[in-house]
C-alpha cells in the first residue's frame, strides 16, 4: 500500500504527460477545419467586437423634462366674443411635465348654476314621471333625478334633474377648430440625464447650442436635428398625422428623445436624437379623439355660477430612452481583472498594463473621463489585437510547428518517456 502511494506522488512530481498531434493530409478534412476556424474568428471580431461592442459594460438612464410653450392666438366665438388665447389659457397642466395637452377646441356652456332643468333626451327621455327614479342617475345623466317628467321641447319630453343648469349641449363639435392656429405654437424641451454608473450627467441643450442660436432655431430633422425648440404643426406631421383634422377632435402624440452613447468617445458626441409617433387612430368611431372637462366659477349676484369648457386637444407624451456603453468600467470594481468579460482572456499582466488607464474608482468626475476617452481608442484597438494574435496562435500555431516524417511534431512520438 506504502510503495502504491510512493508511485503516485512521484508520477505526479516527475511525469509530464502532453496528449499527440496528428497531422491529417486530406484537402476537404483541412478545408473544413480553416472554414469552421475562419467562422469561429469572424464571429467573435465581427459580431462580438465590431457590432455589439461585447468588451464594454452597459447602463441605463435617468432622466428629467420639462417644457415650455410659446404663441397666442385670437377667437372670435359667439359666447366669449373676441378673445385672446395665450400659454396660460391652452396649456394643461399650466408647468409643463412629460405630459401636457394643448387645447385646440371647444365647447362652451356660460352662466351654470345649480338647481332644476331636464336632461338631455339621450340621457333622460322618458313619457311619465314613472320612468324617472328620484334620486338616481343614468350613466349619461349631468344631476339627480327629481322624479318628473318634463318637456325638453315641444315635442320631446325628458326627466328633469337637480344639478348644473342649464346642462352641457355637446352634439355639434366646432369645425374647422376654433383654435387651429396652435399650429404655429413652438415646443420648448429640456432634457437632462445622467448615467449613475458612469457619473456622467447631459442636457439636450448640448454644446452647439448656444443661446444665439436657440433664439433663432426651429427643429428640422435634416436642418437643425439638436434645435430643441419644435413647431406643433411640424411635430404633427412627422408624426404621420395632419394638424387641422386632429385638432378638431383631439389625439396623442408620443416625443420619444433616444440617447444612445458610447463612452470611450469624447462626451460630446453623446446627442440626443428625436422621434415623432402618432398614438392616435383616426379612422376611429368609438371614443374618437382626446377631450376632458374644466370650469371656471364665479359669483353673480351672490350666486355661485360656473362657465363649462370640453377642452378638445392634442396631448404630447414625451419619452426618453437611453442606453450608454463603456469600456473598462469593470476595473472600477474588480481591480485586478482587465475590463469588461475579456478579463480571464487578457490576464492579469494586461489588466495590469490597461488598468492606469481607466477611470479611477475614486476620480469619478467628468474631467477624469475626458483624460480617460482620449486614451480609449488606442486601449480598445490594443485589446482587439491582443485577443486576435491569442486566438490566432491557438487556431493556427499546428500551421507552424516543425514535423517529422511520420506527420508528428518533432519527430515519432513514443510511449513513455
Amino acid at each position: 500500500m506504502g510503495q502504491k502511494c510512493m508511485e503516485k506522488v512521484s508520477s505526479f512530481l516527475f511525469e509530464y504527460d502532453t496528449p499527440r498531434m496528428v497531422l491529417v493530409r486530406n484537402k476537404k478534412v483541412g478545408l473544413t477545419f480553416r472554414l469552421i476556424q475562419l467562422i469561429v474568428l469572424a464571429y467573435i471580431i465581427g459580431w462580438v467586437f465590431l457590432y455589439e461592442k461585447g468588451y464594454q459594460s452597459q447602463d441605463s438612464i435617468v432622466s428629467s423634462v420639462s417644457v415650455k410653450l410659446k404663441g397666442l392666438t385670437l377667437t372670435n366665438e359667439s359666447v366669449l366674443g373676441p378673445h385672446i388665447w395665450d400659454v396660460v389659457d391652452y396649456v394643461f397642466p399650466p408647468q409643463g411635465d412629460n405630459s401636457f395637452v394643448v387645447m385646440t377646441n371647444f365647447i362652451i356652456t356660460p352662466g351654470q348654476k345649480q338647481g332644476t332643468c331636464p336632461e338631455l333626451p339621450d340621457a333622460g327621455s322618458c313619457t311619465r314621471d314613472s320612468d324617472c327614479s328620484k334620486g338616481t342617475y343614468s350613466r349619461e345623466g349631468q344631476g339627480l333625478m327629481t322624479g318628473r317628467c318634463v318637456n325638453f321641447n315641444s315635442s320631446v319630453k325628458t326627466c328633469e334633474i337637480f344639478g348644473w343648469c342649464p346642462v352641457e349641449v355637446d352634439y355639434h363639435v366646432p369645425k374647422p377648430a376654433l383654435l387651429s392656429e396652435a399650429e404655429k405654437f413652438t415646443l420648448f424641451i429640456k432634457n437632462s440625464i445622467t448615467f449613475p454608473r458612469f457619473k456622467v450627467s447631459r442636457r439636450n441643450l448640448v454644446e452647439s447650442v448656444t443661446k444665439d442660436y436657440l433664439k433663432k432655431c426651429t427643429y428640422h430633422k435634416v436642418t437643425d436635428s439638436l434645435c430643441p425648440v419644435f413647431g406643433l404643426g411640424y411635430v404633427v406631421k412627422e408624426s404621420g398625422q395632419n394638424f387641422t383634422v386632429l385638432a378638431v377632435k383631439g389625439g396623442v402624440v408620443g416625443i420619444t428623445i433616444d440617447w444612445n452613447c458610447d463612452l470611450d468617445w469624447p462626451v460630446r458626441h453623446c446627442k440626443p436624437v428625436y422621434q415623432f409617433h402618432g398614438l392616435y387612430n383616426d379612422d376611429s368611431n368609438v371614443s374618437p379623439g382626446f377631450n376632458f372637462r374644466y370650469a371656471k366659477y364665479y359669483k353673480e349676484d351672490g350666486t355661485d355660477k360656473r362657465t363649462l369648457y370640453k377642452v378638445f386637444g392634442i396631448r404630447f407624451d414625451i419619452l426618453v430612452n437611453g442606453k450608454v456603453r463603456a469600456a473598462g468600467h469593470g476595473c472600477q470594481q474588480h481591480h485586478n481583472a482587465a475590463p469588461g468579460f475579456m478579463g480571464p482572456l487578457y490576464g492579469p499582466h494586461l489588466s495590469a498594463a490597461v488598468q492606469p488607464l481607466v477611470l479611477s474608482q475614486n476620480k469619478p468626475t467628468l474631467g477624469v473621463w475626458e483624460d480617460h476617452r482620449r486614451l480609449k481608442p488606442f486601449t480598445d484597438i490594443s485589446r482587439m489585437l491582443v485577443f486576435i494574435i491569442y486566438l490566432f496562435i491557438y487556431l493556427f500555431s499546428p500551421l507552424f510547428l516543425p514535423t517529422g516524417k511520420e506527420g508528428f511534431p518533432c519527430g515519432t512520438p513514443t510511449g513513455n518517456i
